[in-house]
């Protein structure tokens, strides 16, 4: 499969003191901002990739095993896909733990690009 990246605009409007309305943020901090930190997440790192990309560099539970990492990425999915923002993981790791890994991002709708994995959002 060929992945095509579009370069979304990130608009978020602040109203905080010291800040003027329609602040650009770059994609990763909008969907932070969106997301804020997930229940039962200890870490997320979200940065900006190419074209808009969006790299989840880091995703970390409390307790691991317990559902945590899942609900975040339902949470995380569903933000990019309200704003349009497609999203990218790098598995780490070696032998079992890379293929545990992508069968993990596989049932949110990444798919295996070389060494990435990619989930592009619909046009539509």
């Amino acid at each position: 499969m060929e992945f095509k990246t579009k370069k979304p605009i990130c608009t978020l409007p602040v109203t905080t003191a010291g800040q003027a309305p329609n602040v650009e943020l770059d994609c990763a901090d909008r969907l932070s901002a969106l997301l804020g930190m997930p229940e039962g997440i200890k870490e997320l790192i979200l940065e900006e990739y190419a074209d808009g990309e969006v790299e989840i560099a880091s995703i970390e539970a409390l307790m691991p095993g317990r559902g945590f990492g899942s609900l975040a990425m339902n949470q995380i999915c569903a933000a990019a896909d309200r704003e349009k923002i497609d999203l990218m993981v790098i598995p780490a790791g070696e032998g079992k733990k890379v293929e545990r890994l992508k069968r993990f991002y596989a049932r949110f709708g990444f798919e295996e690009d070389g060494d990435v994995m990619r989930r592009i959002v619909d046009e539509d």
